[in-house]
């Protein structure tokens, strides 16, 4: 950038806030070229049991890198990640790991890098060239850019780190399995509460919570307890909305919708067969110090 922005007056360097800084030559516009770097997420991507590397339109044919792309407005890092693993590759992601941020002082961006854990078939977006499935082993990290990411991501799986040696996506690793009277019934509960029905076979019903799996089984002759022994939390976005909706449903409500202690604000709905649900948010920062007061 040589000629200012605003007035198109020359740049010229100046020492502005204890860095030299290219600074419009006209006192009277004084503008300050900050040259702050862009924001760009970018993803390793693990699907079918290895490493997604993408090669975009016009690198060189031996040229391939990770997922990457620009942070979009409104948006966060995490939000974006997921979009650009679903624009370029057609498939549905969610995410294990936070990888770190790293400068990429070449192309003047700061990368916010992920790990994500991908389901679906590879749909190439307009962007890509060609797509290749490492196996972990054969992955090798590179120098700049992503590069780091990935070298960070290879040390942790050589680490155990963020339980990667796993054999089932995490969201299958611990699952509960409820024995109900009624399936239909239980089923239409955790349905109007927004859990999705995926599977339905005899006695048996699989429910999902986004990549959280629930099992229901059928058995009429099961006697619910007197007083329940726990509750099933879900953490939502609006937990004021499902309250309404509880109340609207007549499901009776155990505990009312209020601010807690420790830093939740949640409510508890009895269902059928004394199977109780918590839905919660978290409370802003402030809300959570003002309460150890």
């Amino acid at each position: 950038m040589k000629f200012c922005p605003q007035c198109g007056k020359p740049l010229a360097p100046s020492l502005t806030e204890g860095r030299a800084r290219k600074v419009c030559t006209d006192s009277r516009c004084g503008n300050v070229f900050w040259n702050n770097p862009t924001p760009v997420v970018a993803a390793v991507v693990e699907w079918n049991g290895g490493i997604v590397l993408v090669r975009s339109q016009g690198w060189p044919s031996r040229f391939f890198g990770i997922v990457a792309g620009f942070l979009e407005a409104g948006e966060t890092p995490e939000e974006a990640v997921l979009r650009e693993v679903a624009e370029e590759l057609g498939l549905k992601g969610h995410i294990v790991d936070f990888l770190g941020h790293y400068d990429f002082s070449e192309k003047n961006q700061t990368i916010v890098a992920y790990h994500v854990r991908a389901t679906g078939m590879l749909v190439l977006g307009e962007e890509i060239a060609e797509v290749k499935v490492l196996p972990l082993e054969k992955v090798r990290p590179w120098d700049t850019g992503t590069g780091p990411a990935v070298k960070e991501f290879l040390k942790r799986r050589a680490q155990g780190g963020s339980m990667e040696h796993r054999v089932v996506p995490s969201g299958e690793q611990l699952v509960l399995a409820l024995y109900v009277r009624d399936l239909g019934t239980s089923c239409r509960f955790f349905q109007d509460f927004g859990f999705q029905l995926s599977r339905r076979d005899g006695p048996f019903a699989e429910l999902r919570w986004e990549d959280s799996l629930l099992f229901v089984v059928e058995r009429p002759e099961v006697t619910p307890p007197d007083q329940p022994v726990g509750n099933i939390r879900v953490v939502v976005h609006d937990v004021d909305a499902l309250y309404e909706k509880a109340q609207h449903l007549g499901y009776p409500i155990v505990t009312p919708l209020g601010d807690r202690y420790y830093g939740l604000r949640d409510f508890i709905v009895a269902g059928p067969d004394g199977i109780h649900l918590r839905f919660a948010a978290f409370l802003p920062a402030a809300t959570k110090d003002s309460e150890r007061r």
